[in-house]
């Protein structure tokens, strides 16, 4: 429905995979899961699960957004776990986590640090943790 009304091809691979669905539900006696017949509904779910599914598989770690002077564009995250200090560059901060002494969650991803010649981590999926 997305995809139509958007005038996007829908490749045969996604065909496939639907098709491979129903049969895995038929199989199983179970029903096609209901959808929303309307585009806002149906756009609104797929951001739900597309949400849910970005961070499965990440490890994440805790830590405390670090001081930093104003207008600089990057930071550190002091580790929880005692862990190496994490850079983050502030752009890839939500913004309630901006302050320095937040705390928050991350998951790492490689980087290469210029400075000390040598592959590092950096953080990425930052968010905040209600305590």
């Amino acid at each position: 429905m997305i995809r139509a009304d958007r005038g996007w091809k829908i490749p045969p691979e996604l065909i496939h995979v639907e098709n491979e669905l129903l049969e895995a539900f038929q199989e199983s006696n179970q029903d096609w899961p209901e959808l929303p017949q309307d585009l806002k509904g149906l756009l609104t779910l797929c951001r739900r699960y597309w949400q849910e599914g970005k961070n499965e598989g990440l490890q994440f770690y805790r830590g405390i957004i670090k001081p930093y002077p104003e207008g600089r564009h990057f930071t550190y995250i002091k580790r929880d776990d005692g862990g190496e200090d994490v850079y983050v560059a502030v752009r890839e901060l939500p913004k309630d986590c901006l302050q320095p002494g937040t705390h928050v969650e991350f998951a790492l991803k490689k980087a290469y640090d210029k400075k000390k010649e040598r592959e590092s981590f950096q953080a990425t999926n930052v968010r905040r943790i209600m305590e």
